[in-house]
This record gives structure tokens, sequence and C-alpha cells, in this order.
């Protein structure tokens, strides 16, 4: 074996021991019919996590709907939707979310909604959307708008331990794996054994 493999095999050693098995949780199973939306359209559990909100309508909403004709989710609630534009009045839009759910049979619950945009996030850092840091910004954010469902606990824990860590401070909280040198590849290795476990 030459150096370079030895160096290669070393960091890939490295990069499978980062982030500790036990620590990334294993989400609640998701409904069949949301779950094969989702695998059609992948923005949707961002779409779901801003309606729970209560967020109006925006250029989210729009790109949702015109992907979801795309794929063949033709009804009338999302040709609506498509063709809205950003002054649509809250209570029409509302009104026009609840009809499209209702066109698609779709029943969500917090937990389906939060979860999965868990899972939308993740996917966004490993997509090289956004950096690991800022998925766990996004999804500690999440935590606090929520009003800390256990969907993003874990990544508003995990944030304060990072923001300890930058701070020259020893961590309190996670595997002990994250240091102030790695934090980045720390929560980025996180992410993927996420997306691995669900």
């Amino acid at each position: 074996m030459d150096w370079n493999e030895m160096f290669h095999g070393i960091i890939g050693y490295h990069k499978k021991t980062l982030v500790s098995d036990d620590i990334v949780e294993k989400f609640p199973k998701l409904s069949g019919r949301l779950s094969s939306i989702i695998q059609e359209v992948p923005c949707t559990p961002n779409v779901l996590y801003l309606y729970k909100l209560r967020k109006g309508f925006s250029k989210e909403w729009k790109w949702w709907a015109i992907e979801m004709m795309e794929k063949g989710f033709q009804t009338p609630g999302i040709i609506q939707l498509a063709g809205e534009d950003k002054n649509m009045n809250p209570i029409e839009f509302s009104s026009l979310v609840e009809t499209i759910f209702h066109e698609l049979d779709l029943d969500i619950s917090n937990d389906d909604a939060f979860y999965q945009y868990a899972l939308w996030v993740a996917h966004q850092v490993l997509d090289g959307m956004i950096s690991a840091e800022e998925g766990f910004k996004e999804l500690t954010q999440a935590a606090i708008d929520t009003d800390y469902h256990k969907a993003f606990l874990e990544f508003y824990y995990l944030e304060e331990n990072a923001d300890l860590l930058r701070d020259h401070l020893p961590g309190c909280y996670g595997d002990g794996n994250m240091r102030e040198d790695n934090i980045e590849a720390w929560m980025h290795q996180y992410f993927e054994k996420l997306i691995e476990r669900n």
C-alpha cells in the first residue's frame, strides 16, 4: 500500500468514526401517501413546515405547485396555487392549502411535517445547497419556532454544544467527538447518518 492509499484509508476511517451511531435519532415512520409524494417532489417537507408555522403564501409554494403539476399531481387546487401571485389573501391561501390536502387525501400531523423538514434540511446539506453548520442553525431556529418540538431538540442541544466549542469552552452535550477544529465535519457526518437511519 502506498502513502496515498494509506492517507485516504486513515481519512476514511476517521470519517467513519466521527459521529457515534447511538447519538443519531431514528424518526417515526411516515405514512405511504405522504412518503410517495415526498419521493416525487422532494421540496414538499419545506412547504409543509411553512404551513405548520402559519406562514403565508410564498414563492416556495408556487414552485412546489408547479413541480407537483410536472409530476402529474394536477388537481384543481394545485393548478390554482401555481397561478397565484404573492398578494394572495392569507385566509384564501389557508383555505386553498386545506383543499389541496383534501384533494391529495393527506392528513398532515405536526410530527410528520417537522420530522420530514429535518430530513429535508439534511438533504439540502448533503446536496451541497447549504453547509452543515447552516443546516444546524436552521434546525435550531426550527426548535425555537416550534416551541421546542422533539424533532428539533437534538439539533438545538448539539448547536449549543458547538457554540461552547467555538468559544473555546468544553462541550457538555453529545458523544464527545465534536471538537473546535471539526465542527463542520462532525455536523456533516451527523446529517449523513441521519439520512442513513431514516
